[in-house]
């Protein structure tokens, strides 16, 4: 079974707490992952709280402070933590993403449309994976995420984040392998790209947001567009 993910409910009807609970446990016992439960009744209720969570459903519509100005008011990063907003008002759905929610699930709750909220979100979490390496002689640990791509040299890497290069000892091979579920495909014997800053593919030359230029090997380039294309639909 895979490991725990910490999830929050805040919600001031009690109905809704108990049909979240009733997706998450059947969701739970589906996919065979271990699933924490926290229950708030007010906005609150959960800013006293200071509990951190990986996935936290947020309604909007709450008296006194309501979900969208609680969001504001959360100390969260959302590299570490995503919103799924609960409403059944379709009119702030616009409100809800300017906040950083990561999703919206209407209410009352469609099973479906819960389930495919809650697993974008766990997917996208698995992205935040940590990798240790050395920047200005200093160990570091890099989240994944922000490494845009991989260069072997031999028996060491670069990787590439933020316009800063971090070294990193080890098999470019088998860093690919590690990060497969983070989004990173071995486009070429020496490079490893993460699918999140490909924003084009032109014959050898696979482009990123970042504005460099790396090369993808002809055998390659078939299934790197087909992961990519993927990894696109996976994290709309």
């Amino acid at each position: 079974m895979s490991a725990c993910i910490n999830v929050a409910i805040c919600d001031d009807e009690a109905w809704v707490h108990d049909e979240v609970m009733g997706h998450l446990k059947k969701y739970s016992l589906e996919k065979q992952c271990q699933i924490q439960t926290k229950s708030y009744l007010s906005s609150r209720e959960l800013l006293s709280s200071g509990d951190k969570t990986d996935i936290l459903f947020l309604d909007i519509e709450m008296p006194g402070m309501d979900g969208i100005e609680t969001a504001r008011n959360l100390d969260y990063n959302p590299d570490k933590t995503k919103i799924v907003m609960l409403t059944g008002n379709s009119e702030r759905f616009k409100e809800a993403f300017q906040i950083g929610a990561y999703r919206y699930v209407t209410k009352p709750i469609d099973e479906a449309e819960f389930y495919s909220a809650l697993g974008d979100a766990i997917f996208s979490l698995k992205r935040s994976t940590g990798i240790q390496a050395v920047y200005e002689g200093e160990y570091v640990v890099l989240p994944a995420s922000e490494v845009s791509f991989i260069r072997s040299y031999g028996g060491f890497m670069k990787l590439y984040s933020n316009g800063r290069k971090f070294d990193r000892w080890g098999s470019l091979n088998d860093q690919a392998k590690e990060l497969k579920d983070d989004g990173f495909f071995m486009c070429h014997k020496s490079y490893v790209v993460n699918l999140k800053y490909v924003t084009d593919i032109k014959d050898t030359k696979t482009i990123l947001s970042t504005g460099d230029v790396i090369p993808v090997s002809r055998r390659r380039r078939r299934e790197l567009i087909q992961e990519w294309i993927k990894y696109d639909l996976d994290s709309r």
